[in-house]
């Protein structure tokens, strides 16, 4: 099950169910659609197939693969690999980086399977200290040595946990921002709508200032 295989899945459904009301390309499908988002960004090199819309249930009446696509990059869960496939798709699958929407999520998920990596890492090489020195009966000073080594390692780890969490709070304002951008940019135009354009571009510049700096 993503609620076991992935840490952050639960949050990453919350979000899409709270989206769902505003996009209906989400619907009733947010818990498939965040194991989806998951398992594509982490397991499938961002590779997503046709496969993977029809027959499921995203599928819906007089929407195409593409158009699923389509709006799923409007609603900032999708982004394009590359600025070219913009414009050009291939038929039967797309690649895609995730969007403003998902990335933090995705990076958070990456952040800790490698820490679970890290801690395996770390657990095996105690184990293996520990039997070197019970075979060639070692003193206790080589044990404190790779537990310093091991506390330097795991202080590393809770540096850059922080540094991603500051750079996925920044890009969480961006998304909030680009979706403000877009919302104040619907016709009919007025002066209220301007003011919020800008005041959403400013947050943009300022929050990616942040993501740059972390």
């Amino acid at each position: 099950m993503a609620q076991s295989a992935y840490a952050n899945y639960l949050a990453l459904r919350g979000k899409l169910r709270r989206m769902s009301s505003t996009y209906s390309i989400i619907g009733n499908s947010y818990s498939a659609l965040a194991t989806l988002m998951l398992d594509t960004a982490l397991k499938n090199s961002g590779y997503l197939p046709k496969e993977s819309y029809y027959g499921s249930p995203f599928q819906q009446p007089g929407v195409t693969y593409k158009d699923w696509i389509a709006q799923l990059k409007r609603a900032g869960i999708l982004a394009p690999f590359k600025d070219e496939d913009q414009t050009s798709e291939k038929a039967d699958w797309i690649r895609f980086k995730p969007g403003p929407v998902t990335l933090p999520y995705v990076n958070k998920e990456k952040l800790h399977q490698s820490e679970m990596a890290s801690m395996e890492d770390l657990h095996n090489e105690i184990h293996l200290s520990e039997k070197r020195m019970d075979e060639k009966k070692a003193d206790r000073t080589e044990l404190e040595e790779t537990k310093k080594k091991l506390e330097a390692t795991s202080s590393k780890l809770d540096e850059t946990s922080s540094k991603l969490d500051a750079t996925n709070r920044a890009l969480t304002e961006i998304a909030d921002a680009i979706r403000d951008l877009q919302d104040a940019a619907l016709p009919p135009d007025t002066e209220e709508k301007r003011k919020r354009r800008e005041a959403a571009a400013r947050r943009i510049e300022d929050q990616s200032k942040h993501a740059k700096a972390n």
